[in-house]
């Protein structure tokens, strides 16, 4: 027998704890970008001052995959104790949540920055250095 018009309403307790629930995870999702954001500065200028002193500056895909391993591994690192701490879960389980992230991440990372340097030119740092003849 299908009975309509007695769908069942959700209490206020659950209305309230949905609501927690999803600033606790937008609050997360903050700190992950706020932290991604600021390390990727940090690691690009890191590794453009590397990546000026070598004698070949062209950024072959063996450069470009490390660049990405760089990042995405020392992202990982960075962020592998604000998760723990703010899901309350072991380092391991929040390493292997991230590793998820990680793979996804690093194919987004190294095509990205290979379409920007296509579009938009690679920096001065990795532009081969041409001294007087």
């Amino acid at each position: 027998m299908i009975q309509r018009g007695h769908q069942k309403k959700k209490s206020t307790f659950q209305q309230v704890s949905l609501i927690s629930c999803i600033i606790y995870s937008t609050a997360l999702s903050f700190v992950i970008s706020s932290v991604a954001v600021t390390w990727n500065m940090l690691y690009n200028s890191i590794f453009e001052f590397w990546e000026v002193r070598q004698a070949h500056r062209t950024r072959t895909f063996l450069r470009r995959a490390i660049h990405s391993i760089g990042f995405e591994g020392g992202l990982t690192l960075i962020l592998l104790p604000i998760v723990a701490l703010w899901l309350d879960i072991s380092w391991w389980a929040a390493l292997l949540m991230n590793i998820g992230l990680f793979a996804f991440f690093f194919i987004y990372s190294f095509v990205f920055h290979w379409a920007f340097d296509k579009i938009f030119d690679v920096p001065h740092s990795a532009k081969e250095a041409h001294g007087p003849k």
